[in-house]
């Protein structure tokens, strides 16, 4: 029964959020914990009138699959949220200053949204028992699928989550949300009614050998792990109501090597100048379709077969009789080093290569094109303790280098140690930086003083206070 296929959750969160921006002018002597701690210092040291953010949503949803088949299924679905919040906010135009003035409105408020959806699916399979070499029979997976999801235009009046603001002496207005500062997010404006098509591909072949002994050995191969289109049009859109239509292609049938292939097809034309226009191709005849964005990438992994170096078993040692007090025994020489076996010299690496071509189209006269080959997450690992790491990259069509980036890293027991460096390109910088692994003891750094800031670099880009 349709009815026993009902299934249904429930989940909810809570959080917060504090911000310390301060401004350029402000006090120094204002920290992050005394803005925390005080609001009217918080203002003081940052301009915002908010303080700490939090907020309260909740998420139910129930799903039914209306006819329960062997060959089609038909789900339609429910999603409701509700968002809790301590405070909005409200804009008020200044005819004085002719500015747009915000202010947060203190009190408890609500805001809920919905959206559903009817979705229908079925799975079709084509054989063929051609043989082609060590391959005998091939199967073809289609998965074609058709939904349609509704959501309301939750900026109308009725609702009471967004507001109209006047924006300048002429009277102009534009529409707000009240709840645009909510930590969840708040209900979205424009409606939605739209239907969705996608068809997935899979292609798959049988691989027979036999041995010296005639034993038969079978194996399935992929030849596409899934040929993907999907696209949707939307009822409630004033124009532009088809969307493009979403190509991709995943295949590991070469060893080793991972291979992604996607494409974007528009139906709309363009005027001379190459913006689209609302008109779609096939008005003018133009053709059908009109390729907007293409990539490709090819990626493989290379690693030594050894574990690296491994640690030897150093097992501390412990004077028979300890005093506290007698600070002979840390000495500089380690009596336990006699009994410590020597770490193999066997460093180990790994390394990722990947190509990556990509072509978009801007305008009749302008596209964008890269083809960069990268060397990525080079790795060595010379001691237990040290680790080296770059990435190379080329760029054939702009003829230079991409960005390069080297990492030295250094494991200090509880604490780690690494320096990064960017010799190349435009964003030249180097950073040097200095954590401790617990996360408790991070927190408990970040309150002292001159333990606060651990890290240098060449670039403001998170500089000084320690994260």
């Amino acid at each position: 029964k349709w009815y026993e296929t009902v299934s249904y959750g429930y989940s909810n969160r809570f959080n917060s959020r504090f911000t310390f921006t301060p401004l350029a002018d402000a006090d120094p002597d204002i920290t992050w914990v005394d803005a925390l701690l005080n609001p009217s210092q918080y203002r003081e040291a940052t301009g915002r009138d908010g303080h700490i953010d939090y907020g309260f949503s909740q998420q139910g949803d129930v799903t039914a699959q209306l006819i329960p088949s062997d060959f089609a299924n038909l789900t339609a679905s429910l999603r409701a949220n509700e968002y809790w919040y301590p405070n909005t906010i409200e804009r008020t135009f200044n005819p004085e200053t002719n500015t747009v003035q915000t202010e947060i409105v203190n009190g408890f408020a609500t805001a809920r949204d919905f959206s559903t959806s009817l979705s229908l699916s079925t799975t079709v399979y084509g054989i063929s028992n051609q043989k082609i070499g060590t391959w005998e029979g091939f199967r073809h997976t289609l998965r074609p699928s058709v939904s349609y999801n509704y959501r309301p235009d939750f900026s109308k009046d009725s609702w009471g989550y967004f507001a109209n603001v006047q924006t300048d002496t002429l009277g102009n207005t534009r529409q707000y949300n009240r709840f645009e500062r909510g930590i969840f997010g708040s209900p979205a404006a424009g409606e939605q009614q739209a239907i969705s098509f996608s068809l997935d591909n899979v292609f798959e072949t049988k691989s027979v050998q036999r041995d010296s002994t005639g034993e038969r050995q079978e194996r399935i191969i992929r030849l596409i792990d899934n040929a993907r289109a999907s696209a949707s049009y939307n009822f409630a859109a004033s124009q532009y109501k088809l969307s493009d239509l979403n190509t991709s292609l995943t295949s590991s049938f070469i060893r080793n090597i991972n291979l992604n292939v996607a494409g974007n097809f528009s139906f709309y034309d363009t005027d001379s100048l190459g913006a689209v226009i609302p008109q779609f191709l096939w008005d003018d005849g133009n053709g059908l379709l009109r390729l907007t964005r293409f990539t490709a990438r090819a990626s493989t992994q290379f690693s030594s077969n050894s574990r690296g170096m491994q640690p030897g078993v150093n097992q501390p040692y412990y004077p028979r009789y300890y005093d506290p007090f007698e600070q002979d025994i840390f000495r500089a020489y380690d009596e336990a080093i006699n009994y410590t076996d020597i770490s193999p010299m066997n460093a180990s690496w790994s390394f990722s290569l990947s190509f990556n071509y990509s072509w978009q189209y801007v305008n009749s006269n302008t596209t964008r094109e890269t083809a960069i080959i990268n060397a990525q997450n080079i790795r060595f690992r010379l001691t237990p303790e040290w680790n080296v790491g770059t990435s190379l990259g080329y760029d054939f069509i702009a003829k230079e280098l991409t960005p390069t980036r080297f990492n030295v890293t250094r494991n200090l027991h509880c604490w780690d140690l690494s320096f990064d460096w960017n010799p190349f390109g435009d964003f030249q910088f180097f950073m040097f930086r200095l954590t401790i692994r617990d996360s408790q003891m991070q927190s408990l750094f970040q309150m002292l003083p001159g333990l606060n800031n651990l890290e240098r670099s060449s670039s403001p880009i998170n500089r000084g206070r320690y994260n």
